[in-house]
């Protein structure tokens, strides 16, 4: 490491993280649920996606399980690519993989990034994969781009 830097360890109380997701599901749902309600309640918007993601009455797991793997990959990757942009080796210097006890995945740059460098690459999927769906859903009416928004703010957290 180089000596312009200087390296701390900083960890998250997982019971402090588990409230804070739960904060962040809360202020989404409201920001986002209430206005797209009050914009597509009287559309057939809502109701013409009510079905979409279930299969003759009965949730379609393999779909929600496939899209929130792809989201977990892509959310991953977002990270990465980010990150490496700001590094001198580029993607070489990006490691990802799981932490298996807690079924985690994780992105990590082997190269010291500045804050800022760091704080954009932690941020990006929850704009790719949050924001901009949720505004998405705002402005078509799509329920199921609504939720998936919802949950991929909450993911980046």
């Amino acid at each position: 490491m180089s000596e312009n830097y200087q390296q701390e360890e900083l960890t998250i109380n997982l019971a402090k993280a588990h409230w804070v997701a739960l904060g962040v599901f809360i202020f989404a749902s409201i920001v986002f649920g209430i206005p797209y309600f009050l914009m597509w309640a009287k559309s057939n918007a809502i109701s013409s996606h009510k079905n979409l993601l279930t299969d003759s009455g009965d949730y379609n797991t393999p779909l929600l399980l496939a899209i929130g793997l792809v989201g977990v990959v892509v959310h991953e990757l977002l990270h990465g690519i980010t990150w490496s942009l700001f590094a001198r080796r580029g993607f070489k210097s990006i490691r990802f993989g799981v932490v298996w006890k807690y079924l985690s995945p994780y992105c990590h740059c082997n190269e010291a990034l500045t804050v800022k460098q760091y704080i954009i690459g932690a941020i990006m999927p929850g704009v790719v994969l949050g924001i901009l769906p949720l505004l998405l859903a705002l402005v078509t009416g799509n329920m199921p781009l609504l939720l998936f928004g919802i949950i991929f703010t909450v993911a980046a957290t």
